[in-house]
């Protein structure tokens, strides 16, 4: 990242060089919701905005995401992963990067 004047006047901050994306979907996880595995559709990004999301993936591995949390998911083949919120609803954003 490189520090950036993005929007004038306000002060530089740290800027990555941009990414193309298609298009972005807006996901809520209903409480009680539960996945088995699956391989991801596209190569994408996937951003926690609200509540907790349980992620795990075909070899065992196990994460829980909170708001803030990202993850760039490529597992466009295989058995995938899986998924389910913790404590009630999640709400996340997905950005297709093809």
């Amino acid at each position: 990242m490189s520090a950036i004047q993005y929007a004038p006047p306000a002060p530089a901050l740290d800027i990555s060089e941009p990414t193309e994306a298609t298009k972005f979907f807006w996901f809520r996880f209903p409480d009680k919701w539960h996945d088995a595995a699956h391989p991801s559709p596209r190569r994408q990004l996937f951003v926690v905005l609200e509540g907790e999301v349980e992620g795990w993936t075909s070899t065992g591995d196990t994460r829980i995401f909170r708001a803030g949390d990202r993850l760039l998911m490529e597992d466009t083949t295989g058995k995938g992963h899986g998924a389910r919120p913790l404590n009630g609803e999640a709400l996340a954003v997905v950005i297709a990067l093809e």
